[in-house]
């Protein structure tokens, strides 16, 4: 993969920015590098302060990833579409019969789901609805297949919601909190989740 050059303090406010947009939690930059520790990245952080930093694309797919563990986004490290994808094909590469399944099933993925993509676009819609996809795996591979198309599609939405790269996100939040304000306390009931 490429990489990413962020230019003096670009680097911060992208990372900030995303997760506010993503989680709804702004972040000061001790704060971004105090929930990131253990990782490596603070230095990064640290040094993009001071001059331009280059990285690579998928190390700042895993900062970020880490950022959204740190803050409590996700209840564990997210590696990303493509590792959760390599682990699927694992998954059932060892046994012929599932394997043949899972492969008929990534066949039909491919075939449908552009179709479903651009139905979605063209009645500007914000949501695909895959049950045309989820009915033609059922009818061809039954339940077993059908549960592979559905983690399938769960691994895609993960990767849509959770990439630093994309827009979608599943609150609008009415406001955005400090993360000082969780620890400080306030008297804002929170908007998604409990307390």
């Amino acid at each position: 993969m490429g990489s990413i050059i962020f230019e003096p303090r670009g680097l911060t406010d992208h990372l900030s920015e995303t997760a506010g947009y993503k989680a709804g939690l702004t972040l000061s930059i001790e704060q971004l590098c105090d929930v990131m520790v253990g990782t490596g990245y603070p230095d990064k952080v640290r040094a993009s302060e001071i001059g331009a930093v280059r990285i690579r694309s998928e190390d700042y797919e895993d900062m970020f990833f880490s950022l959204l563990e740190g803050i409590g986004f996700t209840e564990e490290r997210y590696r990303g579409s493509i590792y959760e994808m390599a682990q699927q094909f694992h998954k059932y590469k060892g046994d012929a019969g599932a394997f043949e399944i899972y492969e008929g099933v990534m066949t039909l993925y491919h075939q449908l789901w552009p179709g479903l993509i651009e139905k979605t676009r063209s009645e500007k819609k914000k949501a695909i609805d895959p049950s045309p996809l989820l009915s033609a795996v059922h009818q061809k591979y039954g339940r077993v297949g059908l549960d592979m198309a559905i983690e399938h599609i769960e691994i895609v939405n993960r990767g849509v919601r959770l990439s630093p790269h994309s827009s979608p996100r599943y609150v609008e939040w009415k406001y955005v909190l400090a993360l000082d304000g969780l620890f400080l306390g306030n008297t804002v009931s929170p908007e998604h989740g409990t307390c």
